[in-house]
């Protein structure tokens, strides 16, 4: 004597039942995307939280008025604010890689606009120690994920 199917447990569903399931392919889809949707919204909470804004907490890269160009003090200062971020943990790799971009950019065009500015190696110095934090940070992610 052969068992019955199973019918799809959800409401007004006459679908048959995967074998091993109480529900139907069409509702199990739709259970393993809402289920992954869950958990993106999880992770979005809690890795970027709405309260953690960076207003503060890393000093802007601010454009000197005269000549509207980024000088040397206002990317050191930015540098080391990123590079405590990092290290207190309070900015997570993607933002920080940006503005790790961003310094070396700014410095770069600093140094073709003005290569004589006494506060170029203080600046090349801070940008390394960026990256170096930044470089640190990823390999501890990668040691994470193993």
């Amino acid at each position: 004597m052969s068992k019955p199917q199973r019918i799809c447990d959800r409401d007004q569903c006459q679908a048959v039942a995967i074998t091993g399931s109480r529900l139907c392919k069409f509702h199990t889809r739709i259970r393993r995307t809402d289920r992954a949707r869950r958990a993106v919204a999880v992770r979005l909470e809690r890795y970027a939280p709405e309260h953690c804004t960076l207003d503060g907490l890393i000093e802007p890269l601010t454009p000197n008025t005269t000549f509207g160009e980024v000088d040397a003090l206002a990317i050191i200062r930015t540098a080391d604010s990123v590079t405590r971020a990092i290290l207190t943990r309070q900015i997570d790799y993607p933002r920080a890689k940006l503005h790790l971009d961003l310094m070396q950019m700014s410095h770069t065009i600093r140094k073709r606009q003005l290569p004589t500015d006494p506060h170029l190696p203080a600046c090349t110095q801070s940008i390394q120690n960026l990256s170096l934090a930044l470089s640190t940070m990823g390999e501890i992610k990668r040691l994470r994920k193993t």
